[in-house]
């Protein structure tokens, strides 16, 4: 851990990194569920 985690910049970095992990989990989630879409709609 940084020590000067109380830190502007720090805490804007640690914001940053969180959004971009959490649009990339959007964007894989999305992903899983239209594959599973996909998959229902060609096996009937």
């Amino acid at each position: 851990m940084v020590s000067g985690v109380s830190s502007p910049s720090a805490r804007a970095f640690d914001a940053n990194v969180a959004a971009i992990v959490m649009d990339v989990a959007a964007k894989a989630m999305v992903r899983r569920v239209r594959k599973k879409e996909v998959e229902n709609m060609s096996g009937r």
